[in-house]
């Protein structure tokens, strides 16, 4: 009897210790549409946020590397106020989590790296969360392009196609010293691929392209990642801009 209750006494001591750590643990205001500077470090792999939001707003966590490093791998997870997990994304350099929100309310952000406790990388992070209209058949997009290097961010949008079928994505850009290119991916894969996201398209090489299309089958209501990346490496030239359109 004495043996049982040292061991209920011990287990409440411990439950209260890991939540106490938990409290204590410094949670930052997360504000829309304004980028924050972190740091993850081996002490510390782990930083939190957060944000109040609304029911049925759909929210985009954008997460990469501080413009000019390349030593972090993030990651970042999206999750409700009883802690429920809406999103995640693990990355080697440039990620999106997206979400629908299920109620009013607080939610918090994670900031972290790949493999999380057990990952390895460090460094700098820039990361924001916005509220987005996705985009759906007839919607125009564009995305620009910047010769100065600490100006070239990653540029996310949110596809959502109303009915499952074929959807065409058309690409323009301007020939000139900077070009871009594309990358779509399902950030919702099925659980037995073991990933937090999967890649349906992705086109570097587009220098001397002016014009390009590409058809994907996708599912109708469901949520798709469009990237439009700056694959130029060259400076002092005018910026240029790439026009995206769905049909």
């Amino acid at each position: 009897m004495k043996k049982s209750l040292l061991l209920v006494v011990l287990s409440v001591f411990l439950l209260g210790f890991g939540l106490s750590a938990v409290a204590a643990q410094e949670i930052i205001p997360l504000e829309f549409d304004t980028y924050v500077e972190g740091e993850i470090t081996e002490s510390a792999f782990e930083v939190f946020y957060t944000f109040t939001g609304k029911a049925g707003d759909l929210v985009m966590i954008e997460i990469f590397n501080k413009p000019g490093t390349y030593d972090l791998s993030p990651s970042v997870v999206l999750r409700d106020a009883v802690g429920r997990e809406l999103a995640k994304v693990e990355t080697y350099f440039a990620g999106v989590a997206v979400a629908e929100l299920t109620a009013d309310g607080n939610y918090t952000v994670v900031a972290t790296r790949y493999d999380g406790a057990d990952g390895t990388s460090t460094g700098p992070y820039w990361m924001r969360a916005r509220v987005v209209e996705p985009l759906g058949v007839g919607a125009k997009v564009e995305a620009s392009l910047m010769s100065d290097s600490e100006k070239r961010l990653p540029q996310f949008f949110v596809l959502k196609p109303e009915a499952t079928g074929a959807v065409k994505l058309s690409m323009t850009q301007t020939l000139g010293g900077l070009y871009g290119g594309l990358r779509v991916v399902d950030p919702n894969p099925p659980e037995d691929t073991f990933m937090s996201e999967i890649t349906l398209l992705e086109i570097r090489e587009t220098a001397g392209v002016s014009s390009a299309s590409f058809t994907l089958e996708m599912e109708g209501g469901k949520y798709y990642i469009l990237q439009v990346l700056d694959e130029s490496y060259v400076y002092d030239v005018p910026d240029a801009t790439v026009t995206i359109t769905v049909s």
